[in-house]
């Protein structure tokens, strides 16, 4: 593994953007690991409607943030409970010694 990054903050939008960065400067042969844990938060998919998957009203009255992640996939509870990572890897390299 070239990279592992472990965020220092607890905030959603924060670590979505640094998930963001980090793939887009991914160069070629490189892969990586991204750990975070994020504060009370409801993170949706790319293609999901928040007000089908969630209530926003509830969640802002509860401090629990609403966020979009890039990719798709069913929308999820993160707290400060659960440890979220992402693996990065450039294409042809996955299985190589």
């Amino acid at each position: 593994m070239n990279r592992l990054v472990i965020s220092g903050t607890g905030q959603v939008y924060k670590n979505l953007a640094l998930e963001e960065a980090l793939l887009r400067e991914l160069e070629e042969g490189q892969c990586g690991l991204y750990l975070w844990v994020n504060d009370p938060s409801v993170i949706l998919g790319n293609n999901q409607c928040a007000y089908l998957e969630c209530n926003p009203g509830i969640c802002r009255s509860r401090g629990i943030a609403v966020a979009r992640r890039r990719s798709g996939g069913g929308a999820v509870y993160h707290d400060r409970g659960n440890l979220n990572f992402t693996f990065f890897y450039w294409p042809g390299r996955a299985g190589e010694e």
